[in-house]
């Protein structure tokens, strides 16, 4: 009877973490398309729906930019670097040209990344503290 009430006890308590954390990923707005910055506000774009959010509730990995790979600056000399992105907005122009990111570093720097290696790197906000536009 113990050994079923464990069980039991287990399987429970698993469903409860589970939804704990289902809940706490789905409260995170991913900005996958664009993340702009505008004082002490934020504007967050991802699948097709803009939002509306203070700065302090956006975050990657425990910082308030996306680090990208690859990355050129533009109007600059020949190079590659990773960047710090504090902005950033994904570039489609034509099917023939490659998609890239458009980087914007904390000093103001406008950087060409490239969109592999960095398609999964987005920013994400909490969605309570934002509004759709």
């Amino acid at each position: 009877m113990l050994h079923a009430f464990l069980k039991i006890s287990l399987l429970l308590f698993s469903l409860l973490i589970t939804d704990v954390i289902g809940d706490s990923l789905s409260n995170v707005l991913p900005c996958s398309i664009k993340f702009e910055v505008k004082g002490d506000k934020a504007v967050c774009t991802g699948s097709g729906i803009v939002y509306d959010c203070p700065l302090k509730a956006c975050w990657w990995q425990n910082h308030q930019y996306v680090h990208m790979t690859g990355c050129q600056l533009e109007k600059g000399p020949p190079g590659i670097s990773g960047q710090d992105c504090a902005q950033y907005e994904w570039i489609h122009p034509d099917p023939n040209v490659p998609y890239y990111f458009k980087c914007t570093n904390p000093a103001g720097y406008h950087y060409k990344c490239p969109f592999d290696g960095n398609i999964a790197k987005s920013m994400g906000c909490t969605a309570t503290a934002c509004k759709t536009r």
